[in-house]
């Protein structure tokens, strides 16, 4: 069988997608209302998540546009303010994006030749002269569970938990190992294993976050990051082993990874108990000369299983679920996810256990706490490409609520009971 060549070649529209946040710690923010673009939200929502339309790049610099996930761009007008709405001419609505060595970037508009900039809430385009308070920290919006593609070496990084370190040499990201948590903590980045571990300045696997183990992170619009540790170096493979460490000399761009989400692979069994295999790498085609049986019964049943996720990171329509130290309730609207370890069961059945090693337990009202004693019954159902919807033990399905509460109450499918994993 010959070999799958795993390459980015054409770039997704999340990896396209990020957060701009001021000098004030804001982030740029459609407004809800009267066309207003704002800069006051303390956490990336979707309200806060803009799709880059690049038509020109280079090295330092790149000719974009700004476009919501409501489909409307971000326009500069000629007095200065800043709206959203559609283009009037080709020009408008135009951005020179600028990359600079700390990592910020700069947005200057096309037309007036003035930069983007706020206040901490008004966001506005008045100044020509380039300042503090026109940078901006761009934030990736992809799922914080990824993988980091090396396209210089045409491979993926691997934590080695034997031996505490990261390896770029996995040809296909198929493993639990090649998963890594992607955390935004006070402007860095902390970059976590599937076992829990942080990768460090001195290049080793440590137990916990700290200041050593904090990255600044360079985004390039196409999907394109590089972690530095703000004193010089930066991370890229090394060695013969290609050992994911700083160095301070990278070459041919090789301190440039693909941000990606990560995959979800499953194991298949039959009613027999035997797993499937794959043996040619083939697709199961119909011919027209021939006739087919389709019809599903016991035998045809499959069993699905998570193959590389030991725990899911579940986002919704108002945040990542997660819990917070001032609610007892479970919330779906967290801008930094808990993960929920998966005990499975039987064929879809799965045990959710918290951070803790507590299980999660339901209410009589629908809501969920962290803190239970007792494993309940959770059914998995997978609705696409790492799309899921979760059956709760009081036979509803789980929901995103507006209020930030997880509720289980809904008796049908709806998009507030759809969760990217």
């Amino acid at each position: 069988m010959a070999e799958v060549e795993w390459i980015h070649r054409h770039p997704k529209a999340e990896d396209l997608r990020v957060g701009l946040i001021s000098w004030a710690g804001t982030y740029l923010t459609f407004g809800a209302f009267n066309s207003t673009v704002t800069a006051t939200a303390k956490s990336l929502g979707r309200r806060q998540t803009w799709e880059l339309l690049v038509s020109n790049e280079h090295d330092a610099q790149a000719v974009i546009r700004l476009k919501s996930l409501q489909g409307l761009y971000l326009l500069c007008e000629a007095d200065g303010t800043v709206c959203y709405g559609r283009p009037r001419t080709s020009h408008h609505g135009c951005f020179l994006l600028r990359f600079h060595r700390n990592g910020k970037w700069t947005l200057q508009c096309i037309i007036s030749g003035r930069y983007l900039e706020s206040d901490g809430e008004v966001v506005f385009c008045s100044s020509r002269v380039l300042s503090a308070y026109h940078m901006w920290t761009p934030r990736p919006a992809l799922h914080v569970h990824v993988i980091l593609y090396s396209p210089t070496y045409r491979s993926y990084a691997r934590a080695d938990h034997t031996v505490g370190r990261i390896w770029v040499d996995a040809a296909v990201p198929c493993l639990e190992e090649c998963g890594f948590l992607l955390h935004f903590h006070d402007g860095c980045y902390h970059l976590e294993t599937s076992t829990h571990h942080f990768l460090s300045h001195v290049d080793r696997l440590v137990p916990h976050r700290s200041s050593k183990t904090a990255f600044h992170m360079q985004v390039r619009p196409r999907g394109l990051v590089a972690l530095c540790d703000g004193e010089g170096g930066t991370l890229y493979p090394q060695g013969t082993h290609l050992l994911l460490g700083l160095g301070s000399s990278p070459i041919r761009g090789e301190e440039w990874f693909i941000l990606q989400h990560f995959p979800a692979w499953v194991s298949l069994k039959s009613k027999t108990r035997r797993f499937i295999s794959v043996v040619y790498g083939k697709y199961w085609v119909r011919r027209h000369h021939g006739t087919e049986g389709a019809g599903a019964g016991p035998n045809e049943e499959l069993e699905i299983r998570f193959a590389n996720r030991p725990f899911l990171v579940l986002r919704g329509r108002y945040g990542y679920v997660g819990s917070s130290s001032d609610r007892d309730l479970i919330q779906c609207n967290r801008d930094q996810p808990d993960c929920i370890h998966l005990l499975p069961c039987r064929q879809g059945i799965y045990h959710f256990q918290a951070q803790g090693g507590s299980f999660w337990s339901i209410t009589s009202f629908g809501t969920f706490r962290p803190w239970g004693k007792f494993a309940l019954n959770f059914c998995i159902e997978l609705q696409g490409s790492n799309l899921l919807t979760v059956l709760a033990p009081n036979g509803f399905y789980i929901r995103a609520d507006r209020s930030g509460t997880l509720l289980a109450d809904s008796g049908d499918i709806t998009k507030e009971c759809i969760w990217e994993f």
